[in-house]
């Protein structure tokens, strides 16, 4: 294993919305009857969620035998890579939202929930430590959105 194959582009926190928060609320407790204050602990919890959630950008190099988009996660928590992505090497287009590209060398955008700065980015490659969060820039939001979860 050799985590220096992966190149960190950046790693981006979920622009938070009113949007969003109403999406992931449906999602997850829609047609459920709820009192004000059980609907507001309901909202906090979506809104920590939410707010937990980047997208990382990455680029594997020399990448011969395939790897597990499943594998790529943090230590001490169940959340793997989710919602993934491969790009152009440029990043400025999606190639697939199914199956890797073919070739060595490949880019790579996935979300990762209750994301931990503390804890190194697990990699079927081994751990590689990771940038604090800062803002998505508008041309990776336009083109990868996030779909919240149950």
């Amino acid at each position: 294993m050799n985590a220096s194959r992966i190149k960190i582009h950046g790693v981006y926190r979920v622009p938070f919305t009113q949007s969003l928060l109403s999406e992931a609320m449906a999602l997850k407790y829609g047609g459920i009857e709820m009192s004000p204050s059980s609907r507001a602990k309901a909202e906090a919890h979506v809104k920590d969620e939410l707010s937990s959630v980047v997208l990382i950008d990455i680029t594997v190099n020399d990448d011969k035998e395939g790897f597990d988009v499943g594998k790529f996660g943090q230590r001490h928590s169940d959340q793997v890579a989710y919602g993934e992505v491969f790009l152009s090497i440029d990043g400025k287009r999606i190639i697939s939202d199914i199956e890797r590209p073919p070739g060595g060398t490949c880019r790579l955008a996935f979300f990762l929930h209750y994301f931990d700065l503390e804890q190194p980015l697990e990699t079927p490659f081994g751990p590689v430590p990771l940038p604090a969060p800062g803002d998505m820039p508008r041309d990776l939001q336009k083109l990868i959105a996030y779909q919240p979860v149950t």
